[in-house]
């Protein structure tokens, strides 16, 4: 019967179709940045042409959902272009990725990298915070402990301080040094009552008081 056509073929010929479509995308994609990369050249502004070209392929690759190739691209941006002032933004995007595959230890190393490589950079901050929050998330939790202190220390006047300090107090939590935890938390209502840091704080705090049937305490913190 020239008419009949086997049960879920049509779907498979589709999906075929959008894969042999997709792969060509992204080699034709791929072939482009290579092209622009030569053509870049050596001298002033390569680098930012070589950057435009690199988030050029990427926009291809993320229509394919192609998120180690993403990595892949902006890794070899940042390899041969250390110090250009993409390469950390470049960096954090490489974090995000690896935070969107469910890879927090992976994520935690890259923030680190933008913070260690690049400590002047406008995201260095940002690249701490994220790193403390993918090693609790690892449950790496002695580092994030370690790294939060330092940086509690060292960025007193940061307005990330309360969620540093925080990470630090549920770090000491879960390592089972529940007095140290409590004073870190306490300290984080006392001092920064107005962060976004300080209901958590509470709430934890409150969490002990009804585990330890405290429940007049624990009411009060829930005020």
């Amino acid at each position: 019967d020239p008419d009949f056509v086997p049960h879920g073929s049509g779907r498979s010929h589709r999906s075929f179709a959008s894969a042999a479509t997709d792969r060509t995308l992204v080699t034709l994609s791929l072939l482009s940045y290579r092209l622009k990369a030569q053509l870049a050249g050596t001298g002033p502004g390569a680098a930012s042409r070589v950057a435009a070209a690199t988030e050029n392929h990427v926009a291809v690759l993320k229509m394919t959902n192609d998120t180690k190739g993403v990595i892949e691209a902006y890794r070899r941006f940042v390899e041969r272009h250390a110090d250009a002032p993409e390469a950390p933004e470049f960096l954090m995007k490489i974090a995000e990725c690896y935070r969107s595959l469910k890879a927090p230890r992976n994520a935690a190393d890259a923030f680190g990298e933008v913070a260690s490589r690049y400590p002047d950079c406008d995201q260095y901050e940002t690249a701490v915070l994220n790193r403390l929050l993918c090693l609790y998330e690892a449950e790496d939790y002695e580092p994030c402990f370690e790294e939060a202190e330092t940086f509690c220390a060292d960025r007193t006047d940061s307005p990330q301080v309360p969620v540093a300090q925080l990470l630090k107090g549920l770090s000491l939590a879960a390592l089972d040094m529940k007095e140290d935890a409590v004073a870190c938390l306490e300290d984080i209502v006392r001092q920064f009552p107005a962060s976004s840091a300080a209901p958590r704080a509470l709430m934890w705090l409150a969490s002990q008081h009804l585990a330890e049937s405290d429940y007049d305490a624990a009411r009060k913190r829930f005020q």
